[in-house]
């Protein structure tokens, strides 16, 4: 029989999702760190990817390249958050303050 997630069937309200989100973001974390120790019992070129049944492999990879896709948003993100931090202190500066900064 196939693990599902038991509902208690009473109405969603923001707490109960708030808390099966949570749950949900642990049951992933986990899953992805179980799924990495099989595939790279041997290194990242693993004979041991078999291990896994198709569907768990398949999610697997899927998770990884998403992983990868938010991590760059993130940091690209970061990165424009810096830019405009970085725009806003230099607005502040008079001509004479830039210039003598060596920033004109």
């Amino acid at each position: 029989m196939p693990c599902v997630y038991e509902d208690d069937g009473r109405s969603i309200d923001a707490e109960i999702a708030r808390k099966r989100a949570e749950e949900l973001d642990k049951v992933t974390r986990l899953l992805c760190q179980l799924c990495a120790r099989i595939v790279h019992l041997d290194g990242y070129n693993s004979k041991f990817h078999h291990l896994l049944d198709p569907e768990t492999y398949t999610w697997y990879q899927e998770h990884v390249k998403a992983d990868r896709l938010r991590e760059e948003r993130e940091r690209k993100a970061k990165e424009e958050e810096i830019l405009r931090k970085k725009k806003r202190a230099l607005a502040k500066l008079s001509a004479e303050e830039k210039e003598i900064l060596g920033l004109e």
